[in-house]
C-alpha cells in the first residue's frame, strides 16, 4: 500500500485489552493495531486495507493473548498479482492467537494469516482465494484443526497453503484438514 496510509489505523490498542464485537473496519492502512496488548474479535468485517487487517505486536508482559472468532477478512481481487498487502492476520512476537470460525477471502498479499514468534490455534477457517501464503506459520507451537483451503496458492506455485519454518523447535498438529485447488508446491 502507499506508505502515507501506513498509520491510517482504524483501532490503536496500546499496553491493554480490547474487544472488538460486529464492527466493520474499511480501508486505512491498518483495521486493528495492537501493541502489547490482548484483542478479543467477534463478529467483525475487515475489508479493504492497505497494510494489515489485524496487527499484533510485542509482548513484554508475557501474558498477552488474542481471540478471534468468526471474524471476515476481505482482501482484493484475488487475480491480482500484488504481493504486499493487505495481510489479514500478522502476528509477531505477540503471544498466542486462538482463531475460531474466521473466513479469509479474496486475499493477493503474500499471506492471509502470518506469524512470527507466536503461537496459533486455528479451527475452523476457511480460506477462499488466496494468491499467496494461506497460513505462514514462523516459530512457535501450532494447531490448525477443521480448516478448508479452496482455490489458494493461486499466483505463486512456490506458496503451499500451509508453511511451517523454525529456526527452533515446533510443535504442529494438523487434523481435518482439506485442501483443494492449490498451486503451491
Amino acid at each position: 500500500g502507499d506508505t502515507s496510509e501506513l498509520f491510517d489505523i482504524n483501532a490503536y490498542v496500546h499496553e491493554s485489552s480490547a474487544t472488538f464485537e460486529n464492527t466493520s473496519f474499511n480501508n486505512g492502512g491498518i483495521g486493528i493495531y495492537s501493541y502489547d496488548s490482548s484483542i478479543d474479535a467477534t463478529g467483525n468485517t475487515f475489508t479493504g486495507h492497505s497494510n494489515y487487517s489485524l496487527f499484533l505486536s510485542s509482548n513484554t508482559s508475557g501474558s498477552v493473548e488474542h481471540n478471534t472468532t468468526t471474524n471476515t477478512f476481505i482482501g482484493s481481487d484475488p487475480t491480482g498479482v500484488s504481493t504486499g498487502a493487505p495481510v489479514s492476520i500478522y502476528c509477531n512476537d505477540s503471544g498466542t492467537i486462538n482463531s475460531s470460525g474466521d473466513t479469509f477471502q479474496d486475499v493477493t498479499a503474500s499471506y492471509a494469516f502470518y506469524t512470527g514468534n507466536c503461537n496459533s490455534e486455528i479451527e475452523d477457517a476457511t480460506f477462499t482465494n488466496i494468491s499467496g501464503y494461506s497460513l505462514y506459520l514462523s516459530n512457535g507451537d501450532h494447531s490448525i484443526d477443521n480448516t478448508t483451503f479452496s482455490n489458494v496458492s493461486t499466483v505463486s506455485t512456490y506458496a503451499p497453503a500451509m508453511y511451517f519454518y523454525a529456526s527452533s523447535p515446533m510443535n504442529i498438529a494438523v487434523s481435518d484438514v482439506t485442501i483443494t485447488d492449490s498451486l503451491g508446491d
